[in-house]
């Protein structure tokens, strides 16, 4: 998990607390300057499946609807991905 912490400060995210983790990863809700509270997941890259990755990107970019969640960004440092979207609250 500090490894995930460097990876999110390099990126310019504040963590504000863990939200779940799986088998591809952890998710973060962060801060950041530009979005604000945001969610943030970390996966090592060799997990990370680009091709499928840009499908769902292409079929929701254009999407208005309140049960998806925007995509903000992406970055890869050749270890790990850092995949942004908005945060959803559910009540929490």
């Amino acid at each position: 998990m500090n490894s995930d912490r460097q990876v999110l400060d390099e990126n310019h995210l504040k963590v504000i607390r863990l939200l779940g983790k799986g088998g591809f990863g952890r998710v973060y809700q962060v801060f950041n300057e530009k979005f604000e509270v945001i969610a943030a997941k970390v996966m090592k890259e060799e997990d990370f499946e680009y091709g499928e990755w840009q499908t769902g990107i292409k079929l929701t970019k254009n999407v208005q609807n309140p049960f998806v969640l925007k995509y903000f960004n992406a970055n890869m440092n050749g270890e790990y991905v850092v995949i942004l979207t908005e945060y959803a609250n559910l009540g929490v």
